[in-house]
């Protein structure tokens, strides 16, 4: 590459290396490595192409030409076995079956095997004198009913002249309830009352001693236990008094007075 020109430019240049040896040389380095990248692109391209042809005739080669002649349908009876005689059903014969009687299939029944079980207490009453009054009780039967009789009167007498909020035992016109007397009272009780299941599951029993007061309006007032056995039945008893509509109140002098009474709620088992 302007050989005249690399001389008098690096005349006084050593000529074995350096930039006079590398000018020289570099027409042939590129033209070898323009030639070369030339064939190896050349051939990646064709290279594929000549694969797949013949490939594709080697596989056609492997083929081989058949000749088809004297086509003729088989003898479609030749070598088959004869045909099966048809069967003859046999005559019929008459036959009994016996068949077992079937019973209908019944889903058991699923109980409660804890019913509840609500036992009547046996209750009885009196009126109530003081801390220490002797109380007239009965004792139930097992179902709930009561022997003897309340009176519902008292053994002493009640403070006060019947003009203001003084309490009575034993008064002119002792109070009724629905029209009745402390017995009418007695049988309501009873009726209200019911034994708790786990009182009976525990064994729980006894007399109950409920205090309370009939107002000058007939309403029932500062029911109380006097005396319990255990929280299970006392509440039962002492909600049952609790409930009570109002009674006729009772009548001392002409006037309404307060009545004070002591019922005796006995659960007996």
């Amino acid at each position: 590459m302007y050989p005249y020109f690399d001389d008098s430019i690096l005349k006084k240049v050593n000529k074995e290396y350096g930039v006079y040896f590398l000018r020289k040389i570099h027409l042939r380095v590129l033209s070898f490595s323009v030639i070369l990248s030339i064939l190896i692109g050349s051939s990646a391209v064709l290279f594929p192409f000549f694969i797949y042809k013949f490939q594709k005739r080697k596989d056609f080669d492997s083929y081989k030409q058949v000749t088809i002649e004297n086509l003729f349908a088989p003898d479609k009876q030749a070598g088959l076995p004869p045909p099966p005689a048809p069967d003859i059903p046999a005559p019929a014969k008459a036959t009994v079956k016996l068949t077992a009687p079937v019973e209908k299939y019944l889903a058991p029944e699923v109980v409660d095997t804890v019913l509840p079980f609500e036992k009547s207490p046996a209750i009885s009453t009196d009126s109530l004198t003081n801390e220490n009054a002797s109380l007239e009780t009965t004792s139930g039967t097992e179902n709930g009913t009561t022997t003897g009789s309340g009176s519902g009167t008292g053994s002493g007498g009640g403070g006060g002249d019947g003009s203001g909020n003084g309490l009575y035992s034993k008064v002119d016109v002792m109070p009724t309830f629905k029209g009745g007397d402390i017995n009418k009272f007695r049988e309501w009780v009873q009726k209200k009352t019911k034994y708790p299941q786990i009182a009976t599951a525990n064994g729980i029993q006894g007399k109950v001693y409920i205090t309370f007061v009939i107002e000058k309006d007939g309403s029932v007032s500062n029911v109380k236990v006097a005396r319990g056995v255990d929280p299970l039945i006392d509440n039962e008893a002492l909600k049952s008094v609790m409930s009570s509509p109002k009674w006729s109140p009772g009548m001392n002098k002409g006037k309404a007075v307060r009545v004070s009474y002591v019922i005796t709620v006995n659960f007996e088992l």
